[in-house]
């Protein structure tokens, strides 16, 4: 089993930031997995929150997986898998834009909540492609 790991941190000029980090997987791929992804995202948010750069009152979130190939949704068991069910075959990234503005306490307090919401959405999104 491969656990998730951080892979980067970005801040632009405009002060847009991203983070991004790896799914969990094994050898037949990454696993997009509704249970562990949500503290996951909102690991991330915290993160981008702890920096404490940005400013203003709101901010807009968005999330995608940019390389789905090889991707199942599925439960991460710590176990390797002997089949992966609903493979993701596509290389077409998936995002899902930022649909509302959410203050700062998104990025702290709020992240669990919005991790949650977020994981739902991004779940949602790919389970038309499989």
């Amino acid at each position: 089993m491969r656990a998730a790991q951080l892979l980067g941190v970005r801040t632009a000029a405009d002060g847009q930031t991203s983070a991004w980090a790896s799914l969990p997987g094994d050898g037949m791929g990454a696993i997009l997995d509704p249970d562990a992804l949500p503290d996951q995202i909102a690991g991330l948010l915290r993160l981008i929150g702890g920096l404490g750069i940005l400013d203003g009152g709101q901010v807009a979130i968005g999330v995608g997986v940019n390389n789905p190939q090889m991707m199942s949704v599925g439960r991460v068991s710590g176990q390797p898998r002997q089949r992966a069910t609903s493979l993701m075959l596509s290389n077409e990234p998936i995002h899902v834009p930022p649909d509302e503005l959410m203050t700062l306490a998104a990025l702290g307090p709020g992240a669990a909540e919005v991790g949650r919401t977020l994981s739902r959405t991004l779940i949602d999104a790919v389970s038309p492609r499989r």
